[in-house]
């Protein structure tokens, strides 16, 4: 079982906070797919190019990527909201 940088359990279904495609930034929110015994692998949605041989250009290319995350590039949300509810209902809007 992988446990995230704050300590949380993390299972497939949890909504959690991560980094984007080719991002340092921990700005993504998404959906643990499926978790493996090496790593957890999310979908998100990404930007990328190749190189065109023909049209000498280079194209760009939109869509879901499904990415390999270790358990410390993420952070569980969910049980971290469900902390603040408890511990903070001043905090909640």
């Amino acid at each position: 079982m992988h446990v995230d940088i704050l300590g949380h359990p993390i299972r497939e279904g949890m909504t959690v906070l991560t980094n984007n495609y080719y991002s340092p930034a921990m700005g993504t929110i998404t959906v643990v797919e499926k978790v493996t015994p090496k790593a957890i692998i999310v979908s998100i949605n990404g930007t990328w190019h190749k190189w065109d041989y023909v049209n000498r250009r280079y194209e760009t290319f939109k869509g879901v990527k499904r990415m390999r995350k270790r358990a410390d590039q993420i952070i569980v949300i969910q049980q971290q909201l469900n902390h603040n509810r408890e511990n903070y209902p001043e905090n909640m809007i």
